[in-house]
């Protein structure tokens, strides 16, 4: 159970997620990647230009803009 106010993550970074995270602030910018597995809620995710995220299982999100 990890529960993260505000995770920022810069160029190039990875983010694995496994089993309960719930995030409530995540900036990801340029080339980033978030792989996300079991339960990721995010509340507010802002993507930038080639932001890539991979959805698997209970992904849910309440403002996801700009997702292509």
């Amino acid at each position: 159970n990890l529960k993260a106010i505000l995770l920022p993550v810069t160029l190039n970074d990875q983010i694995f997620v496994h089993s309960n995270l719930s995030a409530i602030l995540l900036p990801v910018t340029l080339n980033d990647q978030i792989l996300t597995h079991s339960m990721l809620l995010a509340r507010e995710l802002p993507r930038d230009l080639n932001d890539q995220i991979f959805t698997h299982s209970n992904f849910g999100n309440s403002l996801a803009s700009n997702i292509e």
